[in-house]
């Protein structure tokens, strides 16, 4: 883990910063799952393709880019116990080795994005 010191953000610089990451997260990952970007990001329930494209969106701002789930449960304007669960069920679904060859590219694409400011 990085140890130098990092300079000082404003709480809302940060969290505008995490929201444009989630944003190309979510833009991705809609695109990768072939559904409606808008679908992701609706407040209500999501289910089929929708449902596991949400998940995994939330599972690559966690894995992706080293997020506490309080965090990446800010970021994508959900409940961190979501983001708990929507980790645990991609885990699962990552044995798929089709499924985790797609959560493969998708992590070393939104990797290119990483940049400064973890």
């Amino acid at each position: 883990m990085d140890t130098a010191a990092k300079p000082f953000e404003p709480w809302g610089v940060t969290l505008r910063r995490d929201r444009e990451r989630a944003a190309a997260i979510l833009t991705l990952t809609a695109l990768s799952f072939d559904v409606s970007r808008d679908t992701l990001v609706r407040a209500r329930r999501c289910d089929g393709p929708a449902c596991v494209a949400r998940r995994a969106a939330i599972y690559l701002a966690r894995i992706t880019f080293d997020w506490p789930l309080h965090r990446v449960a800010r970021a994508m304007g959900c409940d961190r116990s979501t983001v708990g669960l929507a980790s645990r069920w991609i885990e699962d679904r990552r044995d798929d080795p089709a499924f985790d060859a797609v959560m493969s590219r998708l992590e070393e694409a939104l990797a290119l994005i990483e940049g400064p400011g973890r």
